[in-house]
């Protein structure tokens, strides 16, 4: 019953978690079961992988669900998507260069290499996700969004920068996470704001979950928000 985004998150950050999920699906797996299907809960290979031998079952995850979470097969598609259009960067970091009301450009480390590389452009869209795609950073004690160092909020007034102006005490797991509201502010031009409601820089917008002022899990917003916003930011120029 827990909002598959808000399982997804956790699985992807805990460690103990992954063991727990693994050995519970392995201990509830029928005798006889050869396929296993899932909401998008992967990210990556390494827990389906994990799953499957623990429960000698193939494991399949479905294309989306009504919940916003890309998970594997649709990251995949995406990238073969864009490969033939684009170039694809792969980075392990990624740093911006900023005037005062522009982004001047952003710098790559590609995986696996030490070499910065430098990516300009008249405009930049910050699609960066929330928790699961690392947009937004839910440290122990500072929350930032990782990129730009944008203000980010839970609703639109109300700028959040430590875990302890969380209310982590009042929900349910099942119920609407204060955390999971968190993210930047955008303008009717979806460009980030700062504290006073004014963009940040004047060639950035923002798509997708990395915008806070909603638990879109518990919404049941799905993907559509993201493939909107996403569209809108490239129709305002």
């Amino acid at each position: 019953d827990c909002p598959v985004p808000h399982v997804a998150t956790r699985l992807h950050s805990d460690s103990d978690l992954k063991e727990i999920f693994v050995d519970a699906v392995r201990r509830a797996t029928p005798a006889g079961t050869h396929v296993l299907l899932f909401p998008p809960l992967f990210l990556n290979d390494e827990l389906p992988k994990a799953i499957e031998e623990a429960s000698g079952c193939t494991v399949a995850e479905c294309l989306a669900t009504t919940e916003p979470t890309a998970g594997l097969r649709l990251h995949t598609a995406i990238v073969k998507t864009l490969e033939p259009l684009c170039d694809v960067f792969w980075m392990s970091e990624i740093k911006s260069k900023v005037s005062r009301k522009r982004v001047e450009a952003i710098y790559g480390c590609k995986r696996g290499s030490q070499d910065w590389e430098e990516l300009k452009g008249e405009r930049f869209v910050l699609a960066t996700g929330k928790f699961f795609g690392g947009g937004i950073s839910l440290g122990f004690d500072e929350i930032r969004e990782k990129v730009f160092g944008l203000p980010v909020f839970s609703d639109r007034q109300t700028c959040v920068q430590r875990r302890v102006q969380l209310d982590w005490n009042s929900n349910e797991f099942c119920d609407a996470q204060p955390w999971a509201t968190l993210g930047v502010g955008v303008d009717s031009r979806w460009r980030p704001v700062d504290r006073t409601g004014r963009p940040v820089y004047e060639n950035l917008v923002a798509c997708g979950s990395v915008i806070g002022g909603i638990d879109y899990a518990k919404a049941g917003m799905g993907l559509g928000f993201m493939a909107y916003s996403g569209r809108q930011c490239a129709l305002v120029g």
